[in-house]
């Protein structure tokens, strides 16, 4: 920026720098070699103003947890106050791990706590669910029970996801709020869109605190959308049907992502960070043998284990997202006993195409 000259200086005009694509080049290249530890996620742009290639370049990158960053040579990690480059004291760099570690146990604990409401939220289904001329002498036996004689299994599922730093959004107060866009998982055979799942309608959310949440409860099917104003947003579903005709569908998994995705993409965007990353835990429990489905697994596979909480996953830009979804396909197959490659045609689509 060209500064005026007087005290203090401000901003006057545009300076525009010389050949900024081969500029972006170099710094993409300085990110990467000059930063320790390196930052996980930087967006950077040159944007050309005249034919010569002159222009500005953008750079965005959001809050680390890995923090603090110096720089390789020196090793002498920096901050901004104002106008100055200062050295972080001893004191300060102390601050910022324990800040940064605080942050990481309240972010385990609020997954594991998700984990046990997902538990008492899929029990408490089932249980409905079983006639009372079924008896035992504990719940367990009494599922057992009734899967036993009467054919039925049931699954649950749930996805999680809370972004590294809360998105801060004044309110959410309306389905408008937070169902923004299209997004969609494509692959060669088919696009799987987040209305093949369940989409709800204008009527069917309602407030909760700092956020919205969304019921929707048929004969055999129990679901649950929640998303708050901080980002924290989750997904749970709890179905019931007979034994060998009930499976854990992975295209079903990949488009409950896509739904949750859907929702945080827009809601960091409408909070003025659109690269967030985000840390997601998917986990599926059964009652009774099922097993899974998917489209490019082979093998006969086996039941899948009363609880299978799959490695938790950190997604920020698009490709994050698209490597996710072939982490996921493939840990589902494997828990079921099936094998299944990484398909390179299985992409996140967060916007119409």
């Amino acid at each position: 920026m060209n500064e005026t000259d007087e005290h203090p200086s401000r901003a006057e005009s545009i300076n525009l720098l010389p050949k900024v694509a081969i500029l972006e080049r170099k710094m993409r290249d300085a990110v990467i070699d000059c930063i320790e530890p390196r930052l996980p996620f930087t967006f950077i742009r040159a944007v050309e103003a005249n034919e010569n290639g002159d222009g500005i370049l953008l750079l965005h990158t959001q809050p680390s947890r890995l923090g603090p960053h110096w720089v390789r040579t020196s090793r002498c990690p920096t901050i901004r106050r104002e106008d100055r480059c200062d050295l972080l004291s001893m004191t300060e760099v102390h601050d910022m791990v324990l800040r940064n570690s605080r942050r990481f146990d309240v972010l385990q604990d609020h997954l594991t706590k998700k984990s046990r409401e997902f538990q008492e939220f899929m029990v408490a289904t089932i249980d409905a669910a079983i006639p009372n001329t079924i008896i035992g002498s504990s719940q367990e036996l009494r599922r057992a029970a009734w899967s036993r004689t009467s054919g039925k299994v049931g699954y649950g599922l749930r996805v999680s996801l809370i972004p590294h730093m809360p998105l801060g959004i004044d309110r959410l107060q309306k389905v408008d709020d937070i169902f923004t866009s299209q997004s969609s998982f494509q692959r060669n055979d088919r696009t799987m869109r987040q209305q093949d799942f369940l989409w709800p309608t204008s009527g069917t959310g309602r407030r909760v605190l700092g956020g919205i949440q969304f019921d929707y409860v048929e004969q055999d099917l129990k679901w649950r959308f929640v998303a708050d104003r901080d980002g924290m947003i989750e997904m749970v579903i709890v179905t019931i049907g007979n034994q060998g005709d009930l499976r854990v569908w992975g295209d079903w998994l990949l488009t409950a992502c896509c739904q949750v995705m859907n929702v945080f993409d827009g809601l960091r965007r409408r909070g003025g960070s659109p690269t967030m990353p985000a840390e997601i835990e998917v986990e599926v429990r059964t009652c009774g043998p099922i097993h899974v489905e998917v489209t490019s697994g082979s093998g006969s596979g086996h039941p899948l284990d009363e609880v299978v909480k799959f490695p938790r996953y950190t997604i920020a830009e698009d490709d994050d997202v698209s490597q996710m979804a072939n982490c996921l396909e493939a840990d589902l197959a494997n828990a079921g006993g099936k094998i299944v490659h990484n398909d390179p045609n299985l992409r996140w689509c967060p916007r119409p195409l």
